[in-house]
């Protein structure tokens, strides 16, 4: 059971845990270590971008109210990619700049409240009225 939640929740997971690891970095704010730090979160980044091409599943918790499949893996991951851009193109600015955990924190918690957008968005399509989705996976409607 815990394995298939780590599983299935693997990129909001990481994306909390990068999240932590800003909020330490902001109780232990030293401006001169801008450049270090930022090193670490790229990394950390990268890690998290390749991470979400392994051991994606398909599933649902918490009674059906967080589902994940192959598609919204690669969405995730494509927003991870994003994410690892931005950060790679702000680097020259960021590490002189005395904002860096603040600039974190935000970057991730959007990406972070993206990802539980698609999930909803997803779970609204897939019930979506006047629609019948098979469980063979096609798509008809319903005749009126």
């Amino acid at each position: 059971m815990i394995y298939e939640f780590l599983q299935l929740m693997k990129h909001e997971l990481l994306l909390c845990g990068l999240l932590f690891a800003v909020l330490i970095l902001k109780i232990n704010e030293n401006n001169d270590q801008n450049r270090n730090w930022t090193l670490i979160i790229n990394v950390l980044l990268t890690l998290n971008f390749v991470a979400g091409f392994f051991f994606n599943s398909s599933g649902e918790l918490f009674n059906g109210m967080f589902k994940t499949n192959d598609l919204l893996q690669l969405e995730k991951n494509i927003l991870n990619l994003g994410l690892l851009i931005v950060s790679l193109q702000a680097y020259p600015w960021i590490k002189t700049h005395r904002h860096l955990p603040e600039f974190y924190m935000l970057i991730l918690s959007t990406l972070t409240g993206m990802f539980y957008d698609f999930i909803r968005t997803y779970a609204t399509l897939l019930h979506w009225p006047g629609v019948i989705y098979h469980s063979n996976g096609s798509i008809g409607k319903l005749q009126s």
